[in-house]
């Protein structure tokens, strides 16, 4: 079973011990807690409009996932295209869920649970995962996005990959 619920204070230490995992650090800068705390503490409060969930699987945290409007971010609008998307980025920290054919699986649902009912007037759907990070486009993949191209965010090339909404 794949549930959701919104990132809390209590989560940073999952999230520091999550982005330093072998399998994620490649990826993602590593955190301390103060850094966690600065750097999720908007999307806690509501003051950013970037969203912030925990992924639980069969009840256990595994990870998280975020989705925000493209457009909320003129940077990354430049860099994508796509003005009327909503952005996701997702990784599963605990590596007793990881390679086991789960990644799909959470993308699908959280953007049936979460991104849509949260932003119903989008049709698209955007991930930029780093374009050599093969797991995370395999697994958009089979979520049913389509690679488009690479592109540069913030210095860094990213695939982009899009789901078209029905």
């Amino acid at each position: 079973m794949i549930t959701f619920r919104a990132i809390t204070r209590a989560d940073y230490a999952s999230l520091v011990r999550w982005r330093s995992a072998p399998h994620v650090a490649r990826w993602f800068e590593p955190l301390d807690l103060a850094t966690a705390e600065a750097k999720y503490q908007a999307r806690i409060d509501g003051t950013s409009p970037t969203r912030m969930h925990i992924v639980e699987i069969d009840g256990e945290d595994a990870g998280y996932l975020q989705h925000y409007l493209v457009r909320d971010y003129p940077d990354y609008l430049a860099a994508v295209g796509e003005p009327n998307a909503a952005g996701i980025d997702f990784l599963i920290g605990e590596d007793r869920f990881v390679g086991k054919g789960l990644g799909p699986r959470v993308i699908r649902a959280y953007i049936r649970d979460v991104v849509v009912p949260a932003h119903r007037s989008i049709r698209k759907i955007v991930s930029t995962p780093a374009f050599d990070n093969a797991r995370s486009i395999r697994a958009l993949e089979k979520a049913g996005f389509l690679q488009r191209t690479t592109i540069d965010v913030d210095g860094k090339p990213e695939r982009l990959c899009i789901l078209q909404l029905s």
